[in-house]
């Protein structure tokens, strides 16, 4: 359920009301009180879905982990099951555990530091970023040829697995502007990015770039391309989010599928009631991930 004192109830059981008749299995993780008493005023019959409360600790940084690690153990015990994810507030949790940066890297970690890719799920267009919660000063000294071939090579892997997407067409946006200008604007495209281009291009990948970020949006949203890679957070994800939003965030490369809202706790929220469109999104896409 995320943060104990966000939104994650709200969302859940809005989003779960105007989930079609499934037959499918829900089991909620988090503090039951929170959950039962949301579940209440909404008027929802929490008997439809299964709770477990795993206790809450010190402080909802170790409440979140420890919702967190018992949905993990769901997961193991019932193979084909997603993982669906409500938004945790990240300093909180790295008040209990140091350096915790977000659900992907955590997760990896849990499935023995699996090379993860953070993803971006719409109807019309799929995305996924290069590096993920950086300092905008590390993002240089962390793609080289062989991480770009790595994700891609994951993202291929469940694209297919989870989507039926046997040959995607990638586009690849560029870290400087203009794609460096040739080593004008900078060196990361001409030693890393076209290295890895050619690469995957004799292996078979259709992918292109590196392109301006304009350009490779552009032409991912015009359908030239299935999926776009953006080589930082911010470059391209503020655009995705407005323009395609409902989105879901999506965890690659863990061997199960993990989704989520593509927003925050909302801890702040003082009034009215909260936007539920990105979690109705993850949730339908988690229903039809299910596997059985």
């Amino acid at each position: 359920m995320g943060d104990p004192r966000g939104i994650g109830p709200e969302i859940i059981y809005k989003s779960l009301s105007e989930l079609p008749d499934e037959n499918i299995e829900i089991s909620i993780v988090g503090d039951e009180k929170l959950l039962k008493a949301e579940a209440d005023r909404q008027d929802f019959n929490s008997s439809q879905v299964k709770l477990y409360d795993p206790g809450s600790g010190d402080g909802p940084g170790e409440a979140s982990i420890r919702y967190i690690d018992q949905a993990l153990q769901l997961i193991e015990n019932y193979p084909g099951s997603t993982f669906l994810t409500a938004p945790v507030e990240k300093k909180a949790v790295a008040e209990y555990i140091p350096n915790f940066t977000g659900h992907t890297g955590y997760l990896a970690e849990k499935a023995q530091n699996a090379f993860t890719v953070m993803s971006f799920i719409s109807p019309k267009m799929k995305m996924s970023l290069l590096t993920e919660h950086l300092p905008l000063k590390e993002v240089p000294k962390t793609i080289d040829k062989d991480m770009i071939i790595n994700h891609i090579d994951v993202v291929r892997k469940d694209l297919k697995k989870y989507f039926k997407i046997f040959s995607p067409r990638f586009v690849l946006a560029s870290l400087n502007p203009h794609a460096g200008e040739s080593g004008l604007l900078g060196w990361e495209e001409e030693e890393n990015f076209i290295p890895a281009v050619k690469d995957l291009k004799k292996n078979g990948v259709n992918v292109d770039g590196p392109f301006s970020a304009d350009y490779a949006l552009r032409a991912a949203l015009d359908g030239k391309y299935d999926f776009i890679l953006s080589p930082y957070h911010d470059q391209l994800l503020p655009a995705f989010k407005v323009l395609l939003a409902p989105s879901v965030n999506m965890t690659l490369g863990l061997g199960y599928p993990r989704v989520s809202p593509d927003h925050g706790p909302a801890i702040d929220l003082k009034e009215g009631p909260a936007d539920y469109s990105s979690m109705k999104a993850a949730l339908e896409l988690a229903v039809h991930l299910a596997d059985g």
